[in-house]
């Protein structure tokens, strides 16, 4: 897989991986010597720090015992106020810097070390919880006044608490020092391992590189197959026209700069002698192709010649079969006109049939209205027959009842007038059923006539029918063999357009052809010249395949 990536790649890829564990092993010591140093520094800070509060613990609680021990002695009541605060401030001092201590201790990770520190620390808190509230109980005797009972706890309570508190604060410094001890031990076996780490992979590196090296030498040796300069020689030999076989090419490897030059070399050597045959065979054709040439230069002549009497007479044939088509044409538009007169009054006659049927449904409608009207005439003079005789009853029953009103005098006078008022409307409904008659008389002789005359106009409708239906058959009739015309005509202009195409992709053609030799004529004057030049060139081509060496 090396073998086969390019040069360039190659060097990149060896010294890229070089430079890469470069970087790496230098990243790594940089990264651990920067963790030894954060690990040591932080160590050695917390452990000044805690010393430092020791210290300050330690100072406090000694002031505060020697605050105490003035209150004591002293008289004056502002020397004892003044100690009493100080007291006071010492003690606060200790429970502070106790509590800072305390919470640095707890914070250290775990291991023995930690463990036993917290241990010394606990122990230092578990004195200042007994030591500092006798400090204040003497402080309280003292400002009481009872100087013997604050003496003799200082005696008895406080200074034994002292000293436990210095021991306890001793120990923890002695232990701390122990601690910075076997951390400085721990730090330089650290650095040593470190060092160690460093140069091993120092030595990898540079194997990594001594092997790179070698490889990326023999893949370029192998790629190039020979020195540099070796290669150079045989390209400029191969330039100058020398093909001979590259006899340093024998011992090279497959898929080599120098085994592509050799296989270069034997195909240039294969072509070039190809070359010579094929120029020697193109300059023998080229003679023999002017010849032909030459020959089909004249016929090509002749049928140009040929040609063009063809295309004159098409050309005729072409306008002849236009005014053909034209008048065609004109023939169709003729009829295409007749033809639509003609639907036009086969419609008109359509619509006529049409009105005409209308007309005679509505005379025979108005036949039967008057029949329907007589008959309902007679029932007139049957009904009015009926009101004259309730009229003559009406008439006869207040004849009636004005002579029984008369019988009976004053008593019947009401009744006389009434029955004398409905004789007369009697005699009214008699006028007026008189009058009724005489008009419904009129009425149907009337009726009769005009149910005659209807009769008489349904018969002419008929006939009109029947007439004007024979009419738009015939008008049909004109419009189908019109139609028929305007289809042969059309067929007849259509096929005359055809013709003319036909005719002018004739006259195309010919004058295409025609062209056609006309291209033709003066490519093989071009051939002919083309020919001649191509054997002026087989014979430089030999020429100059001559200097090759084969």
């Amino acid at each position: 897989m090396l073998t086969s990536l390019p040069v360039r790649t190659k060097l990149v890829l060896g010294f890229g991986m070089m430079v890469l564990i470069i970087f790496l092993i230098s990243t790594l010591s940089v990264i651990s010597l920067n963790e030894s140093n954060l690990r040591f520094s932080s160590y050695v800070d917390g452990l000044d720090k805690r010393m430092g509060l020791m210290n300050d613990l330690l100072l406090a609680a000694q002031q505060r015992a020697i605050s105490a021990r003035n209150l004591v002695l002293v008289t004056s009541a502002a020397d004892r106020q003044a100690e009493a605060v100080t007291i006071n401030t010492e003690h606060q001092k200790v429970k502070s810097l106790l509590s800072e201590l305390v919470a640095g201790v707890n914070a250290l990770a775990p291991s023995a070390n930690s463990d036993s520190a917290r241990k010394l620390v606990a122990e230092i808190e578990k004195i200042e919880k007994i030591y500092g509230p006798v400090a204040l109980e003497i402080t309280r005797l003292a400002m009481s006044g009872d100087n013997s009972a604050a003496i003799n706890m200082m005696n008895n309570e406080c200074l034994p608490l002292l000293k436990k508190l210095v021991a306890s604060v001793n120990d923890y410094k002695e232990f701390n020092s122990k601690v910075a001890l076997a951390s400085v031990s721990d730090s330089q076996v650290e650095y040593q391992n470190n060092r160690d780490f460093l140069m091993f992979f120092c030595a990898i590196a540079i194997a990594i590189g001594v092997v790179l090296t070698i490889l990326i030498v023999r893949g370029l040796s192998r790629a190039l197959g020979a020195e540099p300069t070796i290669l150079s020689t045989i390209a400029q030999r191969v330039a100058s026209g020398d093909l001979r076989p590259i006899l340093e090419a024998k011992m090279s490897v497959a898929g080599s700069v120098l085994s592509s030059l050799s296989e270069m070399q034997s195909r240039l050597s294969l072509l070039i002698s190809q070359v010579n045959t094929s120029s020697a065979v193109i300059s023998t054709a080229a003679v023999d192709l002017s010849a032909a040439t030459e020959q089909t230069r004249i016929g090509v002549e002749n049928q140009r010649i040929e040609i063009d009497q063809v295309a004159t007479a098409i050309h005729e044939m072409v306008a002849t079969t236009l005014e053909v088509a034209r008048n065609s044409e004109e023939a169709a538009h003729a009829a295409l006109s007749a033809n639509l007169q003609a639907q036009t009054g086969g419609t008109m006659a359509k619509d006529a049939i049409t009105q005409i049927k209308r007309l005679a449904s509505e005379v025979s409608k108005s036949a039967a209205a008057m029949a329907q009207l007589k008959i309902e005439s007679l029932n007139i003079g049957g009904v009015l027959q009926v009101i004259t005789s309730v009229a003559d009853q009406t008439n006869l029953l207040a004849l009636n009842a004005a002579i029984e009103a008369a019988r009976a005098g004053d008593a019947g006078r009401g009744f006389a007038v009434v029955a004398d008022e409905v004789r007369t409307l009697a005699k009214r409904t008699q006028g007026a059923t008189l009058e009724i008659g005489t008009l419904t008389a009129n009425l149907q002789k009337i009726a009769e006539e005009a149910a005659g005359m209807m009769e008489v106009c349904r018969g002419l409708t008929d006939e009109t029918v029947i007439q004007v239906s024979n009419t738009g058959n015939s008008v049909e009739t004109i419009v189908a063999m019109i139609d028929n015309i305007q289809q042969m005509v059309r067929q007849i202009a259509t096929a005359g357009e055809e013709q003319s195409c036909v005719a002018e992709e004739i006259n195309r053609s010919v004058t295409s052809v025609r062209n056609i030799a006309d291209d033709s004529a003066l490519s093989c004057e071009r051939t002919a010249s083309s020919s001649n030049n191509l054997a002026a060139l087989g014979t430089v081509l030999q020429q100059q395949i001559g200097h090759f060496k084969v």
